[in-house]
């Protein structure tokens, strides 16, 4: 019985990236970026947390990729969530950086429909964190300061990565979305719009729209999906800005993302496998 669940024991197939994969740009950015936390007094970060962080997505995403599906990775697609979320994570702990990274790769691996993992895995792990460990984890907004050369810097390689990985248009539609929803806050409320679009100067904002939303295996393949996609996101980020729900584009990813099956199946996506097969057909037809 046990058997049945177990992955059959083939050779892993070994996958190495190529050197024009934006995920190199990333781990450049997030490198630097994980550097001039644990520089800064004033982010609090030290050495043992950076390591349970990757070690933890690292880890995980290589034994559970060898042992289910057979397939040995260079860990780019893990390392670069587990940068960004030593980043952001904002915890005096180390554990809560490793448990982050483990629900993530939980979510990645078993929380699939049609092979594809749905969520986010650094959303994933994210959300996971601010609803069951929030006595103990924050987000570390504040920590980043109000240099406007930093955020240049990673809003100018942010938007390079998405712009290589076919992503930028959700980026915008989210950024678009949001100033509009900052507009209608203000305009409602009466209060300041300066105030109402300040989130969207924080490096933390850079990041969320140019890193996280726009991963793009968990991103409609369609243009006019992913503009759908990123309006939507920013929509809902309004709407529980405007109820006063902290960490709002987090939570806002989250929801939408629970319907990224129904994006992918509007596109007419066709498994893979059925693709395989038809192209065995085919040669057994026409040796």
């Amino acid at each position: 019985m046990i058997r049945r669940w177990l992955p059959e024991r083939t050779p892993p197939v070994v996958h190495y990236p190529t050197p024009a994969d934006p995920r190199f740009i990333s781990v450049t950015l997030l490198s630097g970026l994980a550097l001039y936390a644990l520089m800064t007094p004033a982010f609090g970060r030290h050495p043992a947390q950076l390591a349970a962080s990757v070690l933890s997505w690292v880890a995980a995403d290589a034994l559970l990729l060898v042992f289910y599906q057979r397939v040995l990775l260079v860990p780019l697609s893990a390392l670069v969530p587990s940068l960004a979320a030593f980043v952001l994570v904002d915890s005096p702990h180390v554990w809560p950086y490793a448990a982050v990274g483990a629900a993530a790769m939980l979510s990645k691996h078993f929380l699939r429909i049609d092979g594809r993992h749905v969520f986010n895995p650094l959303n994933f792990g994210l959300t996971a964190a601010l609803l069951f460990l929030g006595d103990c984890v924050a987000l570390g907004m504040p920590r980043f300061g109000d240099s406007p050369w930093l955020f240049l810097w990673v809003l100018s390689l942010g938007a390079f990565v998405t712009y290589r990985s076919s992503r930028l248009d959700i980026a915008v539609a989210y950024t678009l979305t949001f100033l509009f929803g900052a507009w209608a806050r203000s305009f409602l409320s009466g209060g300041s719009l300066l105030t109402a679009v300040s989130p969207a100067t924080n490096i933390v904002f850079s990041m969320y729209a140019f890193h996280m939303m726009t991963d793009p295996k968990t991103t409609p393949d369609s243009r006019s999906h992913r503009v759908v996609f990123g309006v939507l996101v920013g929509g809902l980020d309004a709407v529980l800005r405007w109820h006063g729900v902290l960490n709002a584009p987090i939570y806002a990813l989250f929801f939408v993302l629970g319907f990224l099956p129904f994006f992918r199946k509007n596109e007419g996506r066709i498994p893979g496998s059925f693709i395989w097969k038809l192209r065995a057909l085919r040669l057994a037809e026409n040796p």
